[in-house]
């Protein structure tokens, strides 16, 4: 992104089993895990 890493825009809570779920459909779009852009994991 050119002005900085992109802002969370929605937070859904979910069950775990919902959230799987949703994960596996994303994928089958394209969706691939990344490193995060912010956070922790970041900083290093």
């Amino acid at each position: 992104m050119p002005d900085g890493p992109p802002l969370l825009k929605e937070r859904r809570h979910l069950r775990r089993e919902a959230a799987e779920q949703l994960w596996g459909s994303l994928q089958t779009e394209g969706w691939r895990k990344t490193d995060p852009l912010w956070g922790d994991a970041a900083e290093s």
